[in-house]
């Protein structure tokens, strides 16, 4: 019979209280293991919006691609930017650097001028609604539409 391994502390033996320091990371390193882990997530979001802006043409009978533009240019800022990422990290170069934050620049510039004229058109149509619907709101409908 194969004797097993004591997994159990001996009480005499001496105990470490000092635990080892983690290498010390420098902020190149830290920046490089950020973009690398946004990098997939960006690929993913970039293709998913294209498929999105498609799905809306295609299903809509093209007339959806009034709006369905919107979604493909912020899926091409993103996949612009994840390839600007993975050229940065297979070569270091602060070209590719500028470039992966150009296309971030432009991805949430983007999203937020649709942001702002969403919240404008958004208040414009309760405004819209509420007057319509203070203007509407002493007519009897129990006899019908009597205009």
């Amino acid at each position: 019979m194969e004797q097993q391994p004591n997994y159990y502390q001996d009480p005499n033996q001496q105990q470490n209280y000092y635990p080892q320091q983690p290498p010390q990371m420098t902020w190149e390193s830290v920046i490089n293991d950020h973009i690398a882990k946004t990098r997939g997530w960006m690929m993913f979001m970039g293709v998913f919006f294209i498929i999105y802006a498609a799905l809306v043409t295609i299903f809509s009978f093209g007339v959806g691609v009034i709006v369905a533009w919107i979604p493909f240019i912020l899926g091409l800022f993103l996949i612009n930017g994840a390839n600007r990422a993975k050229s940065f990290l297979m070569t270091g170069s602060q070209s590719d650097l500028a470039d992966y934050h150009k296309q971030l620049k432009n991805f949430f510039l983007t999203s937020g001028i649709l942001m702002i004229v969403s919240l404008a058109l958004m208040v414009i149509a309760i405004i819209i609604a509420l007057a319509v619907g203070l203007n509407y709101s002493n007519m009897n409908f129990s006899r019908g539409f009597n205009f």
